[in-house]
């Protein structure tokens, strides 16, 4: 009990001391809300450098140091400028009123100076008011409105913002130190207020000093510079602004524009409807089926003579203008005929047009002259005999290809029924179907979308190039520090659009070919187009295919441009900023967790690779293994349902479960 009481009253004073100090700081803080409250026209004599009408905007202004003079300070020297910035001494040496200079003023600047100084905040002993080099440095440069001297010269001449000179070199100021050594110094190299104030009371070389520093300061304030910061603040401010506002616009036309010109939905709902169909279709109720029935050479030829001649030629329709014509999945209709093409162990290639061969038409010339279905089979027969690299089971490759014209739907399409074979005897079954618009004529609504985004990135276009010739004007120096980050992804926007327009027009000029546009003509008579036009047919769809493809990467490649615009425009409005500022500012941690993160995740898909690369086909390769890996860590794990039915417990390869 008693040692508890002698704690308590030593915790007592202890808490008292601590109130007390917090009384002083109070009241330092008081004075320090006091010259928050102070406005730049105390420090600045704005009427000396601007008209009145422009400097009564500032004016009101409440008073901080700028930007150029707090930058890249060390922490210790900041906390002390900060303390001190609103001091009456540096207003009334900035606006060179020496005669209205006190020792209260003084004693203010040495007490605000001193209060960061202390390092225990609990220390009761009230010190001497006195100013140390470091403080004198402070007032007279960075308190005045100017940059310390190496500071700047470290701005200048370093490559890097990262490249700072230590806190001893930033206080190399040899003019303040040598005024600060003619001062009447004690002992600990600090000169008191009252000496400091006498000094400054009489014509002395420190108010000189301070006078030159101060006229500096007036040319004009360096006010040009940090009018200049703030004239740029306020310009970017805007530009954001603008940016947001437009950017939604040109996203929503944008939008628009990827609805009406790539019409996804409806190619892709055509293409849907061929594969399934060629994909489902059986000679028979029992098949052969494409999915079910194909694991070789020889079961995919006689699916193909089966089930997919069948798909293509089975169905045959003669119109009212007496012209037969073979539907293949509804309305689409085969345009002449299907090309098979064969590739050896060696990597040649053969390939047949099955109508146009020799076989195909010596069957219609002595049998049924409408029996397309069997002179097609009949010529794949030929082929196979004929080639008897055909039946190899070594063979790399078979392929069936054709073109489909679905008139209600205005649609083109490629189909190709692709098969590889692997020499480890696994094969790889797919049908490919591309679709497009059979015609290169643009709606209305087509051209008001379009014609609107063309204006938004000429509008885009004019202002980034005014900026640029601006910033040209004024010499190869602003016209590299134009090229920032955001400018960039403008221009970058700018230049993918034209692009994407370019490959588009390209797209549309193929599209509109003659062989392609006859497809559309009254009469026209599929059946009866050669091998060069069905050939030529086939090319342009490739090659349009080709283009479509370009198109789609470089429309998602804008639209990467049009979203960073957005983090351009969230600059305007402080809110919008945390999030891109949050971004920005966990980078480097974010970096270093992934860096972990991947290492530790890699070789988890490589035991993965190992312990179930023999019985899972998702962990065959280390490629696909990191990919299962990270669908599972995503919560996609079919793999381990199906793996987990296993009642043996053990897998195929016999490793246990």
């Amino acid at each position: 009990p008693f040692f508890a009481s002698r704690r308590g009253e030593s915790e007592n004073r202890r808490m008292r001391k601590f109130n007390a100090h917090q009384h002083r700081v109070t009241h330092v803080k008081g004075h320090g809300s006091d010259r928050r409250r102070r406005f730049m026209s105390e420090y600045v004599n704005f009427n000396a450098i601007m008209s009145p009408e422009v400097a009564a905007q500032f004016e009101e202004e409440p008073f901080e140091l700028p930007d150029f003079v707090t930058a890249d300070l060390h922490p210790s020297l900041l906390k002390r400028l900060k303390a001190a910035e609103g001091s009456i001494l540096a207003a009334k040496v900035r606006r060179r009123t020496f005669g209205n200079i006190n020792k209260a003023d003084v004693d203010e600047l040495c007490q605000l100076l001193q209060t960061k100084a202390k390092q225990d905040p609990l220390e009761d002993k009230e010190s001497p008011k006195v100013l140390d080099l470091e403080g004198f440095i402070l007032f007279s440069g960075p308190l005045l409105g100017l940059p310390l001297p190496a500071l700047s010269r470290a701005r200048d001449e370093r490559d890097s913002e990262d490249e700072l000179p230590p806190l001893p070199e930033m206080l190399r100021f040899p003019e303040a130190e040598a005024i600060f050594q003619k001062l009447p110094l004690d002992k600990d190299g600090f000169v008191s207020a009252e000496a400091f104030a006498e000094e400054l009371a009489g014509k002395s070389q420190v108010m000189e000093f301070l006078e030159s520093q101060a006229a500096k300061c007036s040319i004009p304030m360096k006010s040009r510079e940090k009018l200049e910061r703030l004239i740029n603040w306020r310009i970017e401010r805007d530009d954001a602004l603008g940016t947001l506002f437009f950017t939604f616009v040109l996203l929503i036309i944008f939008y628009l524009v990827v609805q009406v010109n790539l019409d996804i939905k409806s190619n892709q709902e055509a293409e849907t409807a061929v594969r399934s169909y060629i994909s489902t279709f059986g000679s028979q109720l029992s098949g052969p089926f494409m999915d079910q029935h194909i694991s070789d050479v020889s079961s995919f030829w006689s699916w193909a003579e089966e089930s997919a001649l069948a798909a293509f030629f089975g169905v045959a329709a003669i119109g009212a203008d007496g012209i037969t014509r073979f539907h293949v999945a509804g309305s689409n209709v085969l345009l002449g005929d299907v090309m098979v093409t064969h590739t050896n162990k060696d990597g040649d290639v053969s390939s047949e047009w099955l109508l146009h061969s020799t076989a195909a038409q010596s069957y219609l010339s002595t049998s049924n002259s409408s029996d397309y279905l069997g002179a097609a089979r009949a010529a794949i027969q030929s082929f196979r005999r004929s080639n008897s690299d055909l039946n190899d089971p070594h063979s790399r490759a078979i392929t069936l290809s054709c073109s489909i014209h679905n008139a209600p739907a205005s649609k083109l399409l490629l189909v190709r029924v692709s098969s590889l074979f692997f020499i480890t005897g696994d094969m790889d079954l797919q049908i490919f179907s591309t679709a497009c618009a059979d015609t290169a004529e643009i709606l209305v609504e087509q051209m008001v979308v379009n014609i609107l985004f063309v204006c938004c990135i000429i509008w885009l276009a004019y202002a980034e190039l005014k900026d640029a010739v601006a910033a040209m004007a004024h010499g190869c120096k602003a016209f590299t520090e134009y090229w920032g980050v955001w400018n960039s992804v403008d221009w970058s926007c700018i230049a993918l659009s034209i692009v994407t327009m370019i490959v588009w027009g390209v797209r549309l000029g193929y599209i509109n070919s003659d062989q392609l546009q006859a497809v559309q003509k009254d009469g026209f008579d599929a059946m009866a187009l050669t091998k060069q036009e069905l050939q030529t047919m086939q090319d342009e769809l490739q090659v349009i295919r080709a283009w479509s493809i370009a198109v789609r990467a470089l429309t998602t490649c804008l639209a990467v441009t049009i979203i960073l615009q957005f983090f351009k425009g969230f600059r305007a409005n402080p809110r919008l900023q945390i999030v891109a500022d949050a971004i920005l500012k966990s980078l480097n941690n974010v970096a270093h967790f992934f860096l972990i993160f991947w290492t530790l995740f890699a070789c988890f898909a490589i035991i993965a690779h190992m312990l179930f690369g023999s019985d899972i086909i998702l962990f065959s390769s280390l490629l696909s293994s990191l990919e299962a890996s990270m669908s599972t860590l995503m919560g996609e794990f079919e793999w381990y349902v199906q793996m987990a039915g296993k009642k043996s417990g053990c897998l195929n390869s016999g490793m246990p479960m």
